[in-house]
């Protein structure tokens, strides 16, 4: 394409924030629980949002763990794992959330 071809107009996006967690109760086995946690026009800000409540999920599991540490403390770290579209909450193995962007046209 040189400069006089205009360019196509792009669809206007929407940018959909989703929680996804296993939650498990004292009468039922754990079940996959889905929340939507935001809506923006930009993929800058729902990521914004998505590490916001990655962060703060993970702070809240550190802290339970220092708070309950024993011997093997460093064997229950919590970590954010970046991915392309959003960010999971990990402890050893086990994924305890996930924050994914999912885009949509508006």
């Amino acid at each position: 394409m040189d400069s006089s071809t205009p360019s196509p107009l792009l669809p206007n996006e929407t940018f959909l924030v989703y929680r996804f967690a296993l939650v498990a109760t004292e009468s039922e086995p754990a079940t996959q629980k889905i929340a939507k946690v935001g809506e923006f026009n930009s993929a800058e800000a729902a990521l914004d949002l998505a590490r916001d409540h990655a962060v703060a999920l993970a702070a809240t599991h550190t802290s339970a763990v220092v708070s309950g540490a024993k011997a093997g403390a460093a064997e229950n770290s919590v970590r954010i794992v970046p991915s392309e579209w959003g960010y999971d909450v990990k402890r050893d193995y086990r994924t305890l959330a996930r924050f994914w962007v999912y885009s949509r046209a508006a």
